[in-house]
């Protein structure tokens, strides 16, 4: 496992922005519970039972952070999308205009959005065609875009393109610088047991092998920590587990770096370490 890094995210002591959309999670987690553990009240009720849920994950999200104060902190988030493939449909062409019509309505916000194609990696778990990198100035702006008119008309050929969406938020904002000599690599990490320490571990497992860096052309681009995730689009939302870091590298030499031995050592350390990774490597991707 290659998750070397710089630093250790303690996550008893959370960014105030991570507080606060902690809390959000959990009582978005606990609304779910109700809805799956009263399924015939949703049925019968239909789509007006449905908006009303969905009423209330809004306000907690909107709630939760007033309450906290924590109103100015600028959100980071990074999007997984899988497209459908069985619709007779150019899922990628919808997408692309999707992501076109939607960056100038993000800008009045002050958000931003970046796409990458993703060239090999994921699995059942995560797995995406495309991963998105974006940013809110705050949360009222958040708010304020998802009500947009005009977001809430483009939305829907979204939901017809994917067949998977999932997203995470996260404590810092990732940066990608493209490379015409290298290969970006994003790397999701989730911990068993105590983090901090296994984190600790983690560190100085692949602290052995940083004097391969240089000759490999190997560099840590960013690093970050999941705070809050969901999968799922519109009504069917559900909370999953956010990754306990989250990487994003650049390696010149990635073939030659991986088969040397001692890095392949290093990865069979770690996997004791670690309870799940995820790996994408990525590419810019231009919106035809």
């Amino acid at each position: 496992m290659f998750t070397s890094g710089t630093g250790v995210f303690d996550s008893g002591t959370p960014l105030p922005f991570g507080l606060s959309i902690r809390l959000f999670g959990r009582i978005e987690l606990f609304l779910l519970r109700v809805r799956d553990y009263f399924p015939g009240i949703f049925r019968k009720r239909g789509m007006i039972m449905k908006y009303i849920f969905r009423a209330w994950l809004v306000l907690c999200a909107i709630l939760v952070p007033y309450l906290l104060a924590q109103a100015n902190t600028e959100i980071y988030y990074i999007g997984f999308n899988r497209f459908v493939t069985d619709n007779g449909t150019d899922s990628g062409v919808v997408f692309d205009d999707y992501i076109r019509e939607l960056r100038p309505i993000m800008e009045r916000y002050g958000m931003t959005v970046e796409s990458y194609d993703v060239l090999h990696g994921g699995s059942d778990d995560l797995a995406a065609d495309v991963v998105t990198f974006g940013t809110a100035p705050d949360q009222d702006s958040f708010q304020a875009f998802f009500h947009d008119p005009e977001f809430q008309q483009i939305f829907p050929r979204l939901l017809g393109a994917l067949s998977d969406h999932q997203v995470i938020f996260t404590s810092d904002p990732f940066s990608i610088s493209d490379r015409e000599d290298g290969h970006t690599l994003l790397k999701l990490v989730w911990m068993g047991g105590d983090v901090t320490a296994g984190l600790a571990r983690l560190e100085a497992i692949n602290a052995e092998i940083s004097p391969l860096y240089g000759r490999y052309g190997v560099e840590l681009a960013a690093q970050t920590a999941g705070v809050l995730s969901n999968r799922g689009l519109a009504s069917e939302v559900i909370a999953t587990i956010p990754p306990h870091r989250l990487e994003l590298w650049s390696i010149r030499n990635a073939h030659e770096f991986f088969d040397d031995p001692a890095v392949q050592d290093n990865h069979q350390a770690a996997e004791k370490v670690v309870s799940r990774s995820e790996s994408f490597w990525l590419k810019g991707r231009e919106i035809r």
